[in-house]
């Protein structure tokens, strides 16, 4: 499900963690991130079983990594 915001959160959080872990720079991930939190709330989960979570946790990555906003 490559619209999933959680799943894209996943794989660019484990790319930033990639980037700090070789002491590569990770300001090149803020725009993917702001991305994703603009695009977050258009998702629609399947059901209400679903899970909602994540947004959060973008906000607190890009603060992590010194995304400006």
């Amino acid at each position: 499900e490559p619209e999933n915001p959680r799943a894209r959160f996943f794989q660019l959080s484990s790319s930033i963690g990639e980037a700090q872990f070789f002491g590569k720079p990770t300001d090149e991930f803020c725009d993917q991130l702001e991305k994703l939190d603009k695009e977050w709330d258009s998702y629609k989960t399947k059901s209400t079983i679903h899970p909602v979570w994540g947004k959060d946790e973008v906000k607190k990555k890009m603060t992590e990594i010194g995304c400006s906003k």
